[in-house]
């Protein structure tokens, strides 16, 4: 990997002064992104589920595929949100909002990995809830970077 630490800026592959997002602006930013991600995803999960409570008894094996197929449909529409916005502008709304973009390592630019995203996302923020220490990573290094940052080589930035 190409990147050399001047204190709190750095050089990334020819680009110069990018400075890395500190812990509490990326976690103001996870927060509203959450918000976002799990309102978009719960409403028509929650909206399939009533049906399936007022139409399908409980313990038929349809209201079980109607559950099963309500948290399919949650977990898509959160990978969505996620890959949707990475891919197309490298920042979802929460982190537009900081000014803050996620960056491939060995690239330089937003991500355009699906598989890399799916990583970042689900793989490696679910061992960083889990742990916590993936998060608080962000607060005590100097490259500002979490655990599910390391995992897929990405780091979060601040735009000029």
């Amino acid at each position: 990997m190409d990147f050399i630490q001047n204190n709190s800026k750095a050089t990334l592959k020819g680009k110069t002064n990018i400075q890395p997002a500190g812990f509490c602006i990326r976690l103001c930013a996870s927060l509203i992104d959450w918000i976002v991600s799990t309102t978009a995803g719960f409403v028509p999960c929650l909206c399939l589920d009533f049906v399936a409570k007022l139409l399908v008894a409980r313990e038929s094996i349809i209201f079980i595929f109607l559950h099963i197929l309500s948290l399919s449909m949650f977990f898509s529409i959160y990978f969505a949100y996620y890959a949707c916005y990475y891919t197309s502008k490298g920042a979802t709304p929460g982190k537009q909002l900081f000014n803050l973009k996620v960056i491939d390592e060995d690239t330089g630019e937003h991500i355009q990995s699906y598989l890399k995203i799916f990583l970042r996302e689900f793989a490696g923020k679910l061992f960083s809830m889990t742990t916590v220490t993936g998060y608080i990573m962000a607060g005590i290094r100097k490259d500002k970077k979490a655990l599910h940052d390391l995992i897929c080589s990405t780091r979060v930035i601040r735009q000029s």
